[in-house]
This record gives C-alpha cells, sequence and structure tokens, in this order.
C-alpha cells in the first residue's frame, strides 16, 4: 500500500487453482460473517492471472 492511501481498511487474497476452489473459500467465508455481509461476498469479482513459462527456459 502507498502511505496516504484510504481507499479500503483491509485487503485479503484468497488464492485457488480454479474457480470452485475460490469460490468454496469464499462460500466458507461467508459463514464467518454477518448476514448483512452475505450478499458482498457473493457480489466479488474474481480476478484471474496466467503465469506462462517457455519450454526453452526450463531447466533441461
Amino acid at each position: 500500500m502507498r502511505s496516504n492511501d484510504g481507499s479500503f481498511a483491509a485487503l485479503l487474497l484468497i488464492e485457488g487453482l480454479d474457480e470452485t476452489a475460490v469460490r468454496d473459500a469464499l462460500h466458507h467465508l461467508r459463514k464467518t460473517l454477518p448476514a448483512d455481509d452475505h450478499a458482498a461476498i457473493d457480489d466479488l469479482p474474481l480476478y484471474q492471472l496466467a503465469f506462462s513459462l517457455p519450454k526453452q527456459l526450463l531447466p533441461g
């Protein structure tokens, strides 16, 4: 975070190998929150990042 950045109070990062795993983790998190916050959890966008390593860079 940058200094003097007041855009949000906290950040929770959940990583998973596929969307199903991340949605399962969010569903588990949802159980720990008040009912008023459930819709916010259900509407969270997921971001995907793919890492690709060219075969020629792998150890021989």
